[in-house]
């Protein structure tokens, strides 16, 4: 082979390639065939991985305390499209009020006058979109037809 190196250099060079045959080290186009003293070297400082930073969880499935405590978390969320104020629980599920009749009958009509001005607003924007000669899309595009 004719190359000399240090005790040092056969040991990074060992690992080198014990690593790339085991997949730790991925295997770069211009390694292949070239100065093995320079791929040696490149290796060698090749960075560390960083170990997890203070604070930071590890991805996983949750605790049951976890998850208890995410599900007693409320908070209200305030759609501005609809003009609906609904409850949700931190996993996202949507909590349903219990309310009077009075109140039921006045969340009924602002509800319905939300969906009703959302509606309104999707089907003008659409027939503008055509009027202008653009390509309408979403769901209500098929009722400006």
């Amino acid at each position: 082979d004719g190359d000399d190196y240090s005790a040092d250099e056969v040991e990074v060079q060992s690992k080198a390639a014990n690593e790339m045959r085991y997949g730790k080290v991925g295997h770069s186009e211009g390694s292949a065939g070239g100065d093995s003293r320079a791929s040696v070297a490149a290796i060698a400082e090749a960075p560390k991985p960083e170990a997890p930073k203070p604070g930071t969880k590890p991805k996983g499935p949750m605790t049951q305390a976890e998850y208890q405590e995410l599900r007693s978390q409320l908070r209200e969320v305030y759609d501005p499209q609809t003009g609906r104020t609904r409850l949700v629980r931190g996993t996202g599920e949507i909590v349903e009020r219990i309310v009077s009749s009075s109140e039921h009958a006045n969340l009924n009509r602002t509800a319905t006058y939300g969906d009703g001005s959302s509606y309104a607003r999707d089907i003008m924007r659409a027939a503008g979109a055509r009027k202008m000669g653009e390509e309408c899309t979403g769901k209500i595009c098929s009722l400006v037809a």
